[in-house]
This record gives C-alpha cells, structure tokens and sequence, in this order.
C-alpha cells in the first residue's frame, strides 16, 4: 500500500501559492516535489484518465481508501454537500485533459475520516505523462475541520449577501475571477465567472476611455507591485452609464494556501440617489416636517447676502423640560404636543418670517428686515400665549419655553456666528428658570467663556485626584436643649487662586462636564470615612452626618450596595448615616429612586428630604417613600418672625410629620428673631448660619468636639 511509483524528471505546474510557502520552485522535479508533499499531504495517489481509477502512494490515516478503487468509490468518501462540485471537478478536468485543454487545477472538498470528524481538503491534480503513459498525479492537503471551514465559508457569504457592492475574488494561479449575484444589479445577465484572460473579458464592459484607469491599478495588484488598489471608472450597462468606485486588496488565502484579490464594485450612481433623498430628508424635521437645521444655516446665508437686506433676526425657542412630556405621557403624545407647539409658533409668525425644528425640543425663526423692537415684542406676545394651556391628541398641557435672539448685522454677520450667539444666550437662560427671552449681548459670550475656563479648571483639578475638592461640615442643632446633634457634608471647591467657590456655581459645573457623579462618589467616601473617624475618636455615639445625593445616584441600580460597602469598610454603624435628596431632583424619576431607597431604609440608613414644601408633589413622596426627616425648606423661614402663612406652613408640617413619625429638620435660621420663632414650632432639629457657618473637619472638630471634651 505505501509503495513508491518511479516518477519522470517533469517540471510540476500547479498553483504556486502553497509550494511558494513551503519553499517549492517552479522548477522543483515531480520526484522531488512529491517526496516533500510527503512531509505535508495527508495523501498523495494518481488517476487514471480513462478508467478513472486511484492508486494511493501514501494512504491518508483515517480514510478508507483501497488501491484501484474506482471515482464513484471515491465520491462516496466525500461529504454529501460536497460531492456533486467534487464529481464536477474531476471530471472537468479529466476532459480537458482529454481534449489536451487542461494540465492542472486544484479545488476545496469535505470527506470523510473514519472514527474522526470530516476534513477539509485542498486537492491538487496534474496531468503528466510517462512513456507515453498519461496519468494525473493528485495531492491533498488537510486543513481545519469542516465546521470550523464551514462557519467562516457562511460567514464570508452573509457578509457578500449583507453589502450592496459587488464583491469579487480574483486567483491569479488560475486566472479566473468570480463575482456576487448582485453584479446583476448593474449588468444583468452577463457571466459571474470569468476565466483566462480576466483583464480582457472584463474590460469589454468598461468604457473606453476609462480602461486605463481600470486596468493599470489592477495589474499592479497581479504582478506583485502594489497590495491594494482604489480607482473609479464608468460601465456601459446597455443605454446607461453607471460609475463605479473599484477598491481591492489582496490576501493570503489560509485554506487555498494561495494568494487572492478580493475587492469590491460600489454604484456611484445609486449611492448619489440615497445621498439626495437623505440631504432632502435632513432638511425636514420627521414629526413636524418643518425644515431642518441645515437648511436653516443656508437660508441664514441667502438671507444676509441679499443687498435688499440691512437687518434680520434669528430667534430659537425651546421648550423647557420637554423629556417630562414623554416620561409622563409616552413619547407618541410627545409627538402630538411637538406638532401642536409648532403648529401655535406657525399661527403667530411674523410677516416674512420662516420656523424650523432645529432639534427634537428646538426650534428657529429666520425673520428678515426685523428690528430689535419687533423681535423683543414678538417673543412678549409669544410668551403670553404660551401661558394657555395647549391641546395635544386627547391631553391639555402647559408648555414653557425659553427664547433667545441674535440680531443681523450687530450681533454676527455670518450664519454659524449668529446661530452659536443666540445658542450662549439660550444656554444662559437655561440657567435661570424664571427668564423666559433675551437678546444676544457680548456679555453672554464673556460670560461663556469664564465658563468653559471654570469647567476646565474643574476638570483638572477633578484628573489630579479632586485636588482643590474640600469638605466642609455644618452643625445640626438638636430642639431638646440645644445640644449639638449631627453634621452636614458640604462639597467646597477651592480655586486656584484660594478662593471658594459658591457651591451653586461648582455643581452646575459638575453637571455640564459630566463629573457629578466622579464628586458625588467621593463626596460619599469622603463623608463616611470623617464620621467614623469621629466616632473613633469618642464622640457620642448618636452623633450622625447628613450627606447629599442627587435622582441620579439612587437610579444606579448597584447604589445601595455601593453605601453598604462603604459603612462595611469604614466599620461606620448605618444609623450614623442619613443621606439627604432633593426634593426637586426626585420629581424626574421617583419610580426608579423608590427601589434603592428602601433597600437603604432596611439597611439602617436613614433618608431626609431636603426642600421640603418647594415642590407640587412633596405630601405625596411622605406617603410613597421610606422618609425619616423632611427638612423644610429655607423660603419659608424668611420673615417667619413676621409672616402668618409661613408661620402656620411650618407648624402644619411639623404637626403632619409627627403624626407619620418622621423628623422635621428646619433650616436657614440666621438671626436670633428667627431662631426665638422657630424654637415655638416643635421641630426636632435646626441649621443655619445662626448656630454654625460651615468649617473644615479640622475646624469643626476644635470648635465642637475638643471644646466640649476640655469643658467635661
């Protein structure tokens, strides 16, 4: 069975791409070759043209082959799929041979091993002759396992399948080039394979003065000059011109063991059509169908470089706290109150003037010939009609806006510099919840970019670990004696040039750079780190710190394993713990908040609402959340001294939190009148400047804590 064939000194013709990487010459005698294919081959043998019979020199270890065993014998060795390309392969080539047309090819197939899972094949055939004897010499050459040959086979395919280009695949060994189905799309009909002179048959399609272009990139690729290629060039499909962009590349092929081009035909012509029906549906806004931002900048220009125009106005109007709409009533209702809103703005636009929806709670007026006057009283009267309650699908609601103008020629006198000018404004408003409009001053850009340097001056200090970061800690008064009964954590920032920052100023910093959360974080550690050193230290027991989260914390799903982890590290008991929210912030997702909220409550960590009464919704979070204090908020403390409603406010609240067991905190106490009215109030504990301004944890601990230790 292993018995060696005496071989004639011929010169081996197959594919040059596995002998090249096994260090085979073109010249390399068949004696020679196949005794190095011993090293490599699973199997080698030869056939016989006429009676299409095998004789193996080295029997494969697996298979079960036998000396002369006829084809149909050997087709039924190969994998099912397989076997009617492998009959084909063969047998194209024994006819070419035949007709002498044909003296090498090579091809993939699967067959299968005894007590082993299929195997690819890469099979090697060439025709040769001895003594006037011809017969075909075979190789196979083994490679991964099917499945693994067949996951990359499909997946090659769905990607061919996924794309609009026409892929192709070029052998230079056999000349031949293969295209996707899809090359039908352009010429239809015409072959999918191509063999012989490629170059030649694919050019017939190219237009003639564009060949050139065609073929010179592509012949490079073929003699080794370049391995990848990029040109353009038109096709004569029929009656039509169609221009295609040609980019290809080549690769080694692991299974062939042989070089290929693969590249890729993409219609020029189409992807212009898809270019114009996406610029046109860019300019329209989908809900609206008012034009977009892109046609509002070119309508800006038109409109400033028209020698007719000496003024004009550009105004954006968004609506405050849009998202609401759509967490409340769904986004589809959404929708209806967008085209509602717009359809409002439409009725009252002025003579001249065009609307656009810029983004999804955004909208441009261009006004042109608008005075500074007509602008400010059109966003008056805008604002007063706005106020009405507006119909929406089957709901009435109330939409607040804001609304921020830049004026031609004064305030810029190109398209992007007017809209970028009544954007600072629009962002300045947003700060400012009782400003409804303004007017672009170089104020608003001054007072810009002071911004920006402070949030840069944040974020550096946030990169060189929160240097500049500071707590500081403010006195909780107990109402049963004065006593000092807690602290609260206030996050300070100290600039670079020792100043503090107002901590209103740091945290709308925080939010537009993102870093809240980065502070937030170490704000907490911080917190409970300070408060268990306290305790370590002797301080009394009950002593405990109030510490602020924001809505964003609580919706970390994670958030009250983060705190127990902490209060575990720090060995802090969790009644010293009470972590304080706002209010307001609740009001954007209580739902979400509710969850990790209990799970803090049935930890031992106690939860204040601070801001209490400042909202629509605040006795309705009493009966929905684990709230232990609820700490008043500081509007009603001024002139409570004097003022009845805030007076019977305060005892009202106090007299309802007690009924629940919830703890009322009052805070902003100043003055020694305020003090002296709120002491008549039956609070449990108070803060203000009047019992302590904040201080450092150093400060805090030699006015309160060693203090009190030299006077026991």
């Amino acid at each position: 069975m292993g018995e060696k064939m005496d071989m004639p000194d011929v010169k081996m013709g197959m594919p040059s791409g596995f002998f090249a990487q096994n260090g085979v010459e073109k010249s390399t005698s068949a004696a020679t070759l196949f005794s190095m294919l011993e090293e490599v081959s699973l199997f080698t043998f030869s056939v016989d043209p006429d009676t299409k019979t095998f004789r193996f020199f080295k029997e494969g270890k697996g298979f079960a082959f036998s000396q002369g065993m006829n084809f149909f014998d050997y087709l039924l060795l190969v994998c099912p799929e397989d076997r009617s390309r492998t009959a084909q392969g063969y047998l194209e080539f024994m006819n070419g041979v035949l007709s002498g047309e044909q003296s090498k090819t090579d091809f993939v197939h699967s067959m299968i091993r005894q007590n082993a899972g299929p195997v690819l094949l890469h099979i090697y055939l060439h025709h040769m002759t001895d003594a006037d004897t011809p017969y075909i010499l075979g190789c196979a050459v083994g490679h991964a396992d099917v499945s693994e040959a067949r996951a990359i086979e499909t997946l090659q395919q769905n990607i061919i399948d996924s794309t609009a280009a026409v892929v192709f695949v070029y052998d230079p060994d056999l000349r031949e080039i293969s295209f996707s189905e899809n090359l039908h799309s352009i010429l239809p009909g015409v072959p999918l394979k191509y063999g012989g002179d490629v170059i030649d048959s694919i050019t017939q399609f190219v237009f003639p003065e564009d060949r050139k272009r065609m073929t010179e990139p592509l012949n490079d690729m073929i003699e080794g000059r370049a391995s990848q290629y990029s040109s353009e060039f038109r096709i004569l499909a029929g009656d039509r011109i169609v221009w295609v962009a040609n980019r290809g590349k080549s690769y080694y092929d692991t299974v062939l063991r042989s070089t290929k081009i693969v590249g890729m035909l993409i219609n020029l012509n189409e992807m212009n059509q898809y270019r114009e029906i996406t610029e046109e549906s860019s300019r329209r806004h989908e809900i609206t169908n008012l034009p977009g931002r892109r046609r509002l900048n070119t309508d800006i220009d038109k409109v400033i470089h028209d020698r007719n125009v000496f003024a004009a106005a550009l105004i954006l109007i968004d609506i405050r706290e849009f998202h609401a709409f759509n967490d409340r009533f769904g986004k589809a209702m959404g929708d209806e109150i967008l085209k509602g809103f717009s359809n409002r703005v439409s009725e009252y636009l002025p003579s001249g003037a065009s609307l656009y929806h810029m983004s999804v709670d955004t909208f441009g007026v261009l006004w042109p010939h608008a005075s500074r006057v007509q602008v400010e009283r059109f966003m008056q009267f805008l604002t007063a009609e706005n106020s009405k309650p507006l119909s929406a699908g089957s709901e009435t609601v109330f939409v607040n806006c804001m609304m921020s103008a830049s004026l031609f020629p004064s305030c810029g006198n190109a398209a992007e510099e007017l809209l970028m000018n009544a954007e600072i404004t629009l962002h300045k408003l947003k700060s400012d919840k009782n400003a409804k409009y303004a007017i672009f001053c170089a104020s608003d850009k001054k007072e810009m970019t002071e911004r920006l340097d402070f949030e840069l001056q944040l974020t550096k200090s946030i990169r060189d670990t929160r240097e500049n970061f500071i707590l500081y800690y403010q006195p909780l008064i107990s109402a049963d004696g004065g006593r000092l009964a807690g602290a609260e954590a206030l996050m300070r920032w100290i600039s670079p040039e020792r100043e503090i920052i107002s901590p209103e100023k740091v945290i709308a910093g925080l939010i537009a750079t993102g870093h809240m959360d980065n502070v937030g974080a170490w704000v907490l550690e911080s917190g409970i780190r300070q408060m268990s050193e306290w305790l370590c230290s002797g301080v009394d027991p009950d002593f405990f710190l109030h510490i602020n989260i924001t809505a964003e914390d609580l919706m970390c799903a994670d958030y009250s394993a983060r705190v127990m982890s902490l209060l575990r590290k720090y060995s802090l008991p969790s009644r010293n713990l009470i972590l304080e929210i706002t209010e307001s912030s609740l009001m954007k997702s209580i739902s979400i908040c509710r969850k990790n909220l209990v799970n803090l409550r049935k930890m031992g960590v106690r939860i204040s609402l601070d801001d209490f009464g400042s909202g629509y919704s605040s006795l309705n979070y009493l009966r929905e959340l684990p709230v232990d204090e609820v700490k008043i908020d500081r509007a009603f403390i001024e002139d409570v001294q004097k003022d009845c409603y805030n007076h019977s406010f305060i005892s009202a609240i106090v007299l309802l939190a007690h009924s629940i067991s919830t703890e009322v905190c009052i805070e902003g106490v100043e003055s020694r009148e305020q003090a002296n009215t709120v002491a008549t109030l039956n609070a449990d504990t108070y803060q203000g400047f009047y019992y302590g301004r904040p201080v450092s944890a150093a400060d805090f601990d030699k006015l309160y804590f060693q203090q009190s230790a030299s006077v026991g």
